[in-house]
């Protein structure tokens, strides 16, 4: 056994053969049985919210999408409430399920109460808008409660496995999150279309999907609250002590290990490593819409990306389960690097696969967005696995919940900042130009505190201070004019992604290796205390 690990765990399990071994390792299935169904549920509202940017492409800019995209904000901040979980609870009702329980209870109703309004928020009724910070409220609200829960579940998850096998939680994470999330997002797109239920699912051809956006959120509020009663009366928790001093301590030892030299180093590393793939991360899905392609050839993949997104952190586990896991993080991210200058060429193809003249095979092109996707699956999970391992690994189970959602937290903002700032810019960085459908000439915008337009009697229209700024423009439509893109600022982004991410792996390749190499008595403030 590894002296560290065990020591990480305070010593409360022995080495163990024979028939205890087998009953211990029959518990840990069990355990990670129910850990993969919560982690599953914690998907749920990640990729409905998902959904979202897809079902009001053409009828928002990117800059709304952009406020769509701090719905997963909370994420970034438990940090702040993370203290709380770990040192207020019940002893009697459990450390870990005198939260779990009423979050889920609440999330669940949440969700049965909301689906009844989302047609509304979503301008379903002809001639109404998107009511988008109606929606970013209440998805921020589900991504609130997911991060709660989040917290008591990691925390869990430390002691719910024997020292042995704690390094599954990083997998059972990774495989969980993953399914809920393409459940939700990939499969709830593909079932709420007609295109795909009619190709795909239906006998007869009919009309719209075969779920609805409220009718699917109902549903999983409802799984929210069976699966929260399976728990509150099927699984006891290990008794577990928690820092002295309840919910103050927690916040005095989450302050001093967030000043621990090899935790601020980390967190710097998790706060900038996705700055090479922020582009490819929150724009790609959407750009390949926007060029032509069908989002039931989209949903069609899902099959496959659930497939590889639940087998490949099975497979990285084997990698991730010793003393270097970062080793795999470090692989995960040039391959990475690596889709970026493919998406420039290949996301805009499907204007000639999918557009009014084709000269492209579907088949061909579809075999290309499939091997991206897949590799973009794989990458993901052996940055993400690898992250979660070393996590559980240096982690202090006495404040397991906070010590993980510390280094989990900045890993979130990195994730944010960085998509949340592409897809602000990229309109700034797209230029379209609104071109009369019949005479073919540009109409100019009007120029601010001027009286004429510029428009070399294109179209001699009024036209105002701006057209064209998202793909779909009702200004320049009235005009009868259409908008047509000049330069995709999602291409520029990709290259200055990918200049960046190459420089940061240099700049941080050798201190990631050295913070590996560190015993774990320097990430923890327990040893620190007993040595001084």
């Amino acid at each position: 056994a590894d002296p560290d690990v065990e020591c990480a765990h305070g010593g409360s399990y022995a080495t163990e053969n024979g028939p205890r071994a087998a009953e211990t390792l029959r518990e840990d299935k069990l355990s990670a049985a129910l850990l993969f169904a919560l982690y599953t549920l914690q998907g749920i509202p990640m990729g409905l919210s998902a959904s979202i940017p897809f079902l009001l492409q053409s009828r928002v800019t990117y800059k709304q999408q952009a406020v769509l995209s701090l719905v997963a904000l909370p994420f970034s901040l438990k940090l702040l409430w993370a203290p709380i979980i770990d040192g207020l609870y019940s002893e009697r009702f459990g450390r870990r399920k005198s939260w779990l329980v009423p979050i889920q209870i609440l999330c669940g109703g949440v969700m049965i109460v909301g689906a009844a309004h989302l047609p509304a928020w979503m301008g379903d009724a002809p001639g109404v808008e998107p009511d988008v910070n109606a929606l970013a409220g209440f998805f921020g609200f589900l991504f609130f409660l997911m991060a709660t829960q989040d917290v008591a579940v990691d925390g869990w998850a430390l002691t719910m496995l024997s020292p042995a096998r704690v390094a599954w939680a990083g997998a059972i994470n990774s495989v969980g999150q993953t399914l809920g999330y393409f459940l939700s997002y990939v499969g709830f797109l593909a079932l709420n279309d007609e295109g795909t239920c009619n190709r795909f699912l239906r006998a007869r051809p009919g009309t719209g999907g075969m779920v609805s956006l409220g009718g699917f959120v109902a549903f999983w509020g409802w799984a929210f609250l069976f699966t929260t009663v399976v728990v509150w009366v099927g699984k006891a928790e290990r008794p577990e002590a928690g820092a002295a001093g309840g919910v103050l301590a927690m916040y005095r030892e989450a302050w001093e290990c967030a000043k621990l030299w090899p935790v601020r180093q980390y967190a710097l590393v998790l706060l900038t490593a996705k700055v090479g793939s922020a582009a490819a991360d929150a724009a790609t899905s959407l750009k390949l819409t926007e060029y032509g392609m069908p989002k039931e050839e989209l949903a069609f993949l899902s099959p496959l990306l659930i497939g590889a997104g639940v087998l490949a952190p099975l497979v990285l586990s084997r990698f991730t389960t010793g003393k270097r896991p970062m080793s795999v993080y470090l692989w995960g991210l040039p391959l990475r690097l690596c889709l970026n200058p493919l998406y420039v060429v290949l996301v805009p193809l499907a204007a000639k696969v999918y557009g009014p003249n084709p000269n492209l095979s579907p088949a061909t092109f579809r075999v290309f967005v499939c091997g991206a996707a897949l590799l973009n699956v794989f990458s993901v999970n052996m940055m993400f696995v690898s992250q979660m391992a070393f996590a559980n690994r240096v982690a202090d189970p006495a404040i397991g919940g906070t010590y993980i959602t510390l280094i989990n937290t900045v890993a979130n903002l990195g994730g944010t900042w960085t998509s949340g700032m592409a897809l602000y810019f990229l309109d700034s960085l797209t230029t379209r130009q609104c071109v009369h459908v019949k005479s073919g000439k540009v109409i100019f915008a009007k120029e601010k505190g001027r009286g004429f337009f510029f428009a070399k009697a294109a179209a001699n229209i009024a036209a105002p201070t701006a057209l064209c700024m998202a793909k779909v423009d009702v200004a320049c439509t009235k005009l009868h004019g259409s908008c047509e893109l000049v330069s995709d600022g999602y291409r520029t982004e990709l290259l200055i992604c990918t200049a960046l991410g190459v420089g940061w792996f240099v700049l941080f390749r050798p201190l990631i290796l050295s913070l590996q190499a560190r015993p774990i008595s320097d990430w923890r403030l327990r040893t620190s205390k007993k040595s001084s």
